[in-house]
């Protein structure tokens, strides 16, 4: 009797304990998802903040401008990135807690700060003095002039204490720790805002490229132009330079 009575229940009892089983490893999977991907409601908060900071005018719009303008759409698109480059950076330094030895240390921050201003203040001394080539073309091949205005941007990005304290701030607002893995929080925000960045400067390098087809053929324009462009990294590295933390 009791072989038979768990024959009739037997078949009952595996349906439920592998519904059970399948309902804990979706939710495992689920959790397992979401894991390190903040919340869609704070995602979607967040690209509407970072659209609004990055519309804002400051000094990536101002060397971007100048850069499209003045030596063309190859020679910006290289900057852009490497702005780029350099926000990413200044992501991964938040989110591993590197940021903050620039809060506590004072003299972290002024080192880093007399660097970078020093870097800008450099480039667009040179950019003041240096010779205007023909037909608004340098001396460098287009290979090396891609890779130089790229290093430089990065250097640029990079030097900006005051860029660090920044993400030090604005990323951890967004981070959810409950989710875990917030080292990859850190990673996915800093994409977004690079991305988001990346699409702008974009759209200033085809605009000022634009502009910029009209006077490169000028040797007073280009004479200008390269006036232009130093100037605004020597304004910019005063500023750099200026900042308090």
């Amino acid at each position: 009797m009791e072989h038979t009575a768990w024959a009739r229940v037997a078949p009952s009892v595996k349906v439920l304990w592998i519904q059970v089983w399948l309902k804990g490893w979706r939710r495992r999977e689920g959790s397992r998802q979401d894991r390190g991907m903040p919340e869609f409601s704070i995602l979607a908060a967040y690209v509407a903040a970072v659209a609004v900071i990055t519309v804002v005018p400051g000094p990536g719009q101002a060397v971007m401008i100048a850069k499209s303008v003045g030596a063309g759409r190859s020679a910006a698109l290289a900057t852009a990135l490497g702005l780029e480059t350099g926000t990413m950076v200044h992501c991964l330094l938040a989110a591993f807690g590197l940021s903050a030895v620039l809060a506590q240390v004072p003299v972290a921050f002024v080192v880093v700060k007399v660097i970078g201003a020093a870097y800008l203040i450099g480039i667009g001394l040179r950019s003041l003095v240096g010779r205007t080539a023909p037909h608004g073309r340098g001396d460098a091949s287009p290979d090396a002039g891609w890779a130089t205005n790229y290093r430089q941007a990065v250097m640029i990005g990079v030097l900006n204490p005051k860029v660090a304290l920044f993400f030090m701030a604005f990323l951890p607002q967004f981070v959810q720790p409950a989710r875990g893995l917030v080292i990859l929080q850190f990673l996915v925000l800093g994409v977004v805002f690079c991305t988001i960045g990346l699409c702008f400067n974009v759209i200033i390098t085809f605009a000022g490229d634009l502009l910029g087809r009209r006077i490169r053929d000028s040797r007073r324009w280009q004479l200008w132009t390269r006036r232009a462009s130093g100037t605004v990294m020597v304004l910019l590295g005063i500023r750099l330079a200026a900042q308090r933390v």
